[in-house]
């Protein structure tokens, strides 16, 4: 079984020269193999179309994707529980981010544009860029998480792939392993210009589960 946790690998995978690729997926608690056929220079399309003839769910990330488990959260109330612990940061008021969508170890936030958040050469602060892959990774996380537990960041490692500058800055967590404990995610954090979307940093996190440490105000 091959376990896969990253787009480009994923990408990777589905680009080798060899014609036929054995994918292992799981479907209603079991593993089967399934073989495939596609042409060498498929491209993003046939990725898309290898993703979906596979079963394996996605979510495209401009010229990514992004296979990943389908999580079952602990807490039925896991978007209300997310949507409080959001509201209690005070720095997310202050920036003027806003959480856009939260799904079982998914998370969206979105920075719109402001001056204030900028840097020297008027991009998007790199504080602020690593600030919304902390919070996207760590509420990506909290879905997953009991009722009364709380979540905090074990590490973090960002890689700045080009200058944030947009209208907007966008991030989106998702989780890759999710343990007892500790959970991994990833972040990507994209910029739109002119209405489209450009990836400009990527970053993996691994952070912990505080059991019985409710968060402030629940």
């Amino acid at each position: 079984m091959c376990q896969v946790t990253m787009e480009r690998w994923f990408i990777f995978l589905l680009k080798i020269s060899k014609r036929n690729l054995t994918v292992s997926k799981r479907r209603e608690g079991k593993y089967c193999n399934q073989k495939l056929k596609y042409p060498k220079n498929m491209g993003i399309w046939g990725s898309l179309k290898i993703a979906k003839e596979t079963g394996w769910p996605y979510i495209p990330l401009n010229n990514y994707v992004t296979p990943f488990m389908n999580f079952q959260p602990r807490d039925p109330n896991y978007q209300q529980k997310v949507q409080d612990s959001f509201d209690e940061q005070r720095f997310m008021d202050h920036i003027g981010a806003q959480l856009t969508e939260v799904r079982p170890g998914y998370c969206e936030i979105r920075v719109p544009f402001q001056e204030s958040l900028t840097q020297q050469n008027g991009f998007f602060h790199a504080g602020v860029i690593s600030t919304i892959a902390d919070n996207t990774a760590g509420y990506a996380a909290f879905s997953l998480m009991t009722e009364k537990a709380s979540v905090l960041t074990v590490e973090i490692k960002l890689n700045l792939l080009s200058p944030g500058k947009g209208d907007m800055l966008i991030g989106r967590g998702q989780v890759l392993k999710s343990g007892k404990t500790l959970t991994v995610c990833r972040s990507d954090l994209f910029v739109v210009q002119n209405g489209e979307e450009k990836l400009c940093a990527a970053g993996q996190s691994t952070l912990i589960q505080l059991q019985e440490t409710p968060e402030k105000g629940s």
